[in-house]
């Protein structure tokens, strides 16, 4: 199992000045909500963009705290030495939109909706995927299938592995959506993976 990590949190504009000698490459803005994580050696940099919809920064934390645990248990260690994590608040519930960049050690980008609720943060999957691609180089276009195949099959064994979630959750999450699957879909190989 991973080590818990470490906090510091920054918030606001009254750390702006500290932040910039700090951590000179996070590019945030005064406005932004910024906080680190060190979860085995690695520096994680969080930084909340502002918004009319405003998050819960504790329960941001635990997610991301908990994803990084989930990777750093699955591969011994966290991927990469440093991260950038921007998120974006939208005015709703749970995540979207997760991109990862091999940028300045890594570079994710996600949005997380305003009215998630600490349970629903502990039971996403979209974050814990987004740092497992940081574990596998980039690949040429017509290859993208292996980037995204080795990040869904890792994902729920990490998790597990972490003590964040249970085969059983998992199992039951798996025939869940199995069973809201359309079983027309029919895969075919063309050069590259596409519905039928």
């Amino acid at each position: 199992m991973a080590s818990k990590g470490f906090l510091i949190a920054f918030t606001g504009r009254t750390c702006f000045g500290v932040l910039l000698l700090l951590l000179p490459c996070l590019s945030a803005t005064p406005n932004d909500m910024t906080s680190t994580l060190l979860i085995d050696g690695a520096r994680i940099d969080v930084t909340i963009e502002p918004s009319d919809s405003p998050l819960s920064q504790p329960d941001l934390l635990r997610w991301v705290q908990s994803a990084a645990e989930s990777v750093a248990a699955y591969y011994g260690r966290f991927p990469v030495p440093h991260l950038i994590l921007r998120v974006t608040p939208f005015a709703g519930t749970g995540v979207r939109n997760g991109r990862t960049f091999a940028r300045e050690g890594g570079l994710i980008l996600i949005r997380a909706g305003s009215k998630t609720s600490a349970s629903e943060f502990a039971r996403d999957w979209v974050l814990t995927h987004e740092m497992v691609h940081l574990a596998f180089p980039s690949m040429a276009d017509e290859h993208h299938w292996i980037e995204e195949g080795i990040s869904t099959y890792v994902e729920p064994i990490a998790r597990i592995r972490a003590g964040h979630w249970t085969a059983s959750q998992m199992w039951s999450d798996l025939m869940r959506d199995t069973e809201s699957s359309t079983p027309a879909v029919t895969f075919v190989w063309t050069g590259t993976w596409r519905r039928l």
